[in-house]
């Protein structure tokens, strides 16, 4: 998880490149854009949990990490 400045870098080149693809290449394509720790708990709970708390969270420019932890019925 990053903060929300490397976010946008990451989904700005997410764009660059698929508007670079020739026509030909267009199609489904899965490319990793890491998100905030605030999106991912809303991910989250738009999936189905009923809690999402956030039990970790070292959110730096040069390496980051985070964990949630998710309950349900």
């Amino acid at each position: 998880m990053v903060d929300e400045a490397v976010m946008k870098q990451y989904q700005d080149r997410f764009k660059r490149i698929i508007q670079d693809l020739p026509a030909r290449d267009s199609g489904y394509y899965h490319i990793d854009i890491p998100f905030t720790v605030a999106i991912q708990k809303e991910l989250l709970l738009k999936a189905g949990f009923d809690e999402v708390q956030i039990f970790y969270k070292n959110i730096k420019p040069t390496g980051s990490g985070a964990v949630l932890t998710a309950h349900g019925n």
